[in-house]
């Protein structure tokens, strides 16, 4: 994946060690990037990784890179759908354990489906219980399953455009 990707990308010297520059931006087909119709909707299996979809979608392991770039991911360990597995042990280190996320609170819902922060629930408490009573706990091993599977179905940019935005990506860097 790194090695198709940030081949083409300059070297420089930074501290007398000989670097590849992927600071560097360039402006890969606009057009394609602004046009709903050449986006495709992926949903990602539990476990699945940015270069399994690129071998899945576009037929090879190379076309990682606009995977990550379709969806405006930087950090492909941290902006990516945790796995069942990574799932537990993110809410085990962030928590403490499995049962301490199901009983914290982290916000209140409303009757519509407002979110109440905790500082704002605390404040009504103190002005009028009619308030809290439309109040529904949202607990931390709920919103954290939310935000988990708000990253489940991506974008992918339509194969059909893949080897002309990778072949402007290289000329461009020439």
């Amino acid at each position: 994946m790194a090695t198709q990707y940030f081949k083409n990308f300059p070297l420089v010297f930074y501290n007398d060690v000989k670097l590849r520059n992927i600071m560097l931006k360039t402006n890969i087909i606009r057009e394609i990037f602004l046009t709903d119709t050449n986006f495709y909707t992926y949903e990602v299996r539990d476990g699945q990784k940015p270069v399994s979809v690129a071998f899945d979608y576009y037929g090879s392991v190379d076309y990682t890179w606009l995977v990550l770039m379709s969806n405006q991911i930087i950090d492909p360990y941290f902006d990516w759908i945790l796995s069942n597995e990574e799932f537990d042990s993110h809410l085990i280190k962030k928590y403490g354990s499995i049962p301490a996320a199901q009983s914290t609170i982290v916000e209140y819902r409303d009757i519509l489906g407002n979110y109440v922060s905790l500082d704002t629930y605390n404040y009504y408490t103190l002005i009028s219980s009619v308030m809290i009573s439309n109040l529904t706990p949202v607990y931390a091993i709920d919103k954290e399953f939310e935000l988990n599977e708000q990253k489940r179905n991506i974008q992918l940019i339509d194969s059909v455009y893949a080897n002309k935005i990778a072949t402007e990506l290289e000329q461009s860097l020439a």
